[in-house]
């Protein structure tokens, strides 16, 4: 049983999962995966009602969605669809912030996962630091109990030479930085090649386990109530972050000393150049304490300021509603009284042209 009725099921939390009427054998599947991996236009393959989708290396995938669709056999099929690491405009931190939300929202509820696609490009010549990072937080988010629930799927193989494609996918299972660890605890892999029909294979295969799993990060944050930065996930990040404020803060102390070392040298273009990289670094290093400021929070603090910040954008969206009316009403009053001075002209037009009848 996966949409589970336990006792968390009347959980304030679950009209915002966007899961209505769950039923007991509903199937509840994440996607997951970098951003430009191609997670929502696999998602939109089985979609009623498709999600929009990102070009290249932009995501339009800013919050979690779910997208739902019936299977053959009637079972209702839930796909969510979540923001992807490395994006364009958000932090890493922030992203993880949104699907830890929606992940303990989930466990609150005693909503359970069937599994976890992750999806992988193989025409990546290589996958990076940031890339090797992002496969380490998400192990830790999973835990090991729930890699065997794993689906590692690599996709775009029609941008990639064949062979390439083949020497990069046994590159990464056989590496244990990559994805070799995840194997040997019982993830499997296969390839998106195919569009609906290699997608109905991994979700077929995820169906027929039958085993609703509960990630690491949801035990962590609900269960022990850790904050995200104690949590595996959380923590990998956030020694990402302290090797970042360690390196801005040192390089803020070397700027500060050149722009003193220019200054007595009385040297104002080499100052100026300094003094804009000082702001620069000033600037980096601010964002990461809030970066590590938004990791220190629990589940239910990062619920509350997700609702006052909705609450907000609600208002705000009101306001400018409100307005856009007021403008309206002051338009449309505008067109009547020219409308009104226009008949008026008109009417006297007339008069003054009408011959005029001796009695």
């Amino acid at each position: 049983m996966i949409a589970n009725r336990g006792s968390r099921v009347d959980s304030p939390h679950r009209e915002e999962l966007r899961l209505p009427n769950l039923k007991p054998d509903d199937i509840i599947i994440a996607v997951m995966g970098i951003t430009g991996c191609g997670k929502t236009t696999f998602v939109n393959l089985f979609a009623e009602e498709k999600l929009e989708v990102g070009h290249g290396l932009d995501s339009c995938t800013t919050a979690v969605q779910v997208a739902t669709y019936k299977a053959e056999d009637g079972t209702n099929i839930y796909l969510v669809d979540t923001p992807g690491f490395d994006d364009t405009y958000r932090s890493d931190s922030e992203i993880l912030r949104e699907v830890a939300i929606w992940l303990s929202k989930a466990h609150m509820s005693n909503v359970k996962l069937a599994g976890i696609i992750y999806l992988q490009r193989i025409s990546d010549f290589r996958v990076g630091g940031s890339g090797i990072k992002n496969l380490k937080m998400f192990q830790k988010l999973c835990g090991e109990e729930t890699l065997a629930s794993v689906v590692l799927a690599t996709t775009m193989w029609d941008q990639a030479g064949e062979q390439a494609a083949k020497e990069r996918e046994k590159q990464l299972k056989s590496e244990p930085q990559l994805w070799k660890r995840m194997i040997d605890h019982g993830s499997k892999v296969y390839r998106h090649d195919k569009g609906k029909e290699s997608a109905l294979k991994i979700i077929n295969y995820l169906r027929g386990r039958k085993r609703p799993v509960t990630l690491d990060i949801q035990r962590e944050m609900v269960d022990q109530g850790k904050d995200l930065v104690d949590t595996g996930a959380g923590g990998e990040l956030a020694s990402t972050v302290e090797h970042l404020i360690k390196h801005y803060e040192k390089k803020l102390k070397d700027l500060e000393r050149e722009v003193k070392e220019a200054r007595e040298k009385q040297s104002k273009e080499d100052k100026e150049i300094r003094e804009l990289e000082r702001k620069e670094y000033q600037e980096k290093l601010t964002k990461q304490y809030q970066e590590m400021a938004s990791l220190r929070l629990s589940s239910e603090q990062m619920i509350e300021e997700t609702r006052k910040r909705f609450e907000e954008y609600e208002k705000r969206q009101q306001e400018s509603l409100k307005l856009a009316h007021e403008a309206h009403a002051l338009d449309l009053e505008k067109q009547r009284i020219v409308v009104q001075k226009q008949l008026k002209e008109r009417y006297l037009r007339q008069m003054a042209n009408q011959p005029c009848v001796m009695m």
